[in-house]
């Protein structure tokens, strides 16, 4: 069985990743999608291109790695960044998938992204894709899949998660809430926009969103997220 996240950048997304590594009863992968993105040879980004792209960055391989990791006795997690997979989008992996997702404040998450991608575009904050996403997945599945909103889920751990694994049919594991920080080596192919999660120890309190300021730059951005975060507020996950 696999189970995907599908999430917006800086939502919380690797703490909830880590959650899932602490239950123990998982096979969880870290981002597949995000190789063939940004590393593949049909990288729809130039941002971080190498010279000479790994074939095993395509999406084949690494949709026929998940599908093969599924065989397993494990059920396998996975979380990503919807944008990263959008572009291949086949309902017949999709079958395959229980999908959840998880978005957060734009403030927030675009504050955020200019503290370590200055530059980044609309399409990489998420938020267009995982819209179109979590529409795909509602009208394939004729019902409302579980999404999560991270100021929910930092305020009320617990309740939020229950919610999910009942969504999930996943046992829901308290102890899972608490884990022993560190950097994962899972997280190093990424590693400078880890490091925030990796001095955590749980899912640390939401911040105000008014606190965060976004640059001018980016202000239209900030606008069509908005836009996009208030459509999908009605359908969150209660807990």
């Amino acid at each position: 069985m696999l189970i995907g996240l599908w999430a917006v950048p800086r939502s919380t997304s690797t703490a909830f990743e880590r959650m899932c590594i602490e239950r123990g009863d998982l096979e969880v992968r870290h981002e597949p999608f995000s190789r063939c993105w940004y590393l593949g040879p049909d990288a729809r980004h130039p941002r971080y291109q190498p010279e000479q792209p790994d074939p095993e960055h395509a999406y084949e391989p690494v949709r026929d790695s998940l599908l093969a990791a599924a065989e397993g006795p494990r059920p396998v997690f996975f979380k990503d960044m919807a944008y990263h997979v959008l572009p291949w989008h086949e309902p017949a992996f999709m079958a395959h998938v229980r999908s959840s997702f998880l978005i957060r404040h734009p403030r927030l998450v675009l504050a955020s992204m200019a503290r370590k991608m200055p530059d980044f575009t609309l399409a990489e904050t998420g938020f267009p894709a995982l819209e179109s996403l979590f529409h795909l997945e509602r009208e394939r599945r004729g019902l409302v899949p579980p999404l999560l909103d991270s100021d929910a889920l930092c305020s009320d751990p617990a309740g939020q998660i229950a919610a999910w694994c009942e969504a999930m049919e996943l046992p829901f594991l308290p102890r899972a809430l608490d884990w022993e920080p560190g950097l994962l080596p899972q997280w190093r192919v990424w590693e400078a926009w880890h490091q925030d999660v990796a001095r955590t120890s749980g899912f640390a309190p939401p911040r105000a969103p008014d606190t965060a300021e976004v640059p001018i730059e980016h202000a239209a951005a900030l606008d069509a997220c908005m836009d996009i975060y208030h459509r999908l507020l009605p359908w969150k996950l209660e807990s």
